[in-house]
């Protein structure tokens, strides 16, 4: 799990998320963190791991195209 501060901008959690070794990345987002509630933000983040994924399974699977189709928030406790 990466922990997201409230101070860091959108390029701070896309360099979290490449120095992540982990096989299953989950941000862990403060409820008031500026970036869930901008859908450009968001849209940043879906292309990263869209990218990120695509590399990973080319490896696995030929595909042509590998894509995103939802990007969920969830709360956890």
């Amino acid at each position: 799990m990466i922990k997201i501060h409230r101070k860091d901008s959108i390029i701070d959690i896309i360099i979290k998320i490449n120095n992540c070794k982990e096989k299953e990345i989950v941000l862990d987002f403060p409820f008031s963190h500026p970036i869930i509630h901008s859908y450009t933000s968001l849209k940043i983040l879906k292309n990263k791991f869209q990218k990120e994924l695509s590399l990973k399974l080319k490896k696995i699977y030929p595909l042509s195209v590998c894509e995103i189709r939802m990007l969920e928030v969830t709360k956890f406790n």
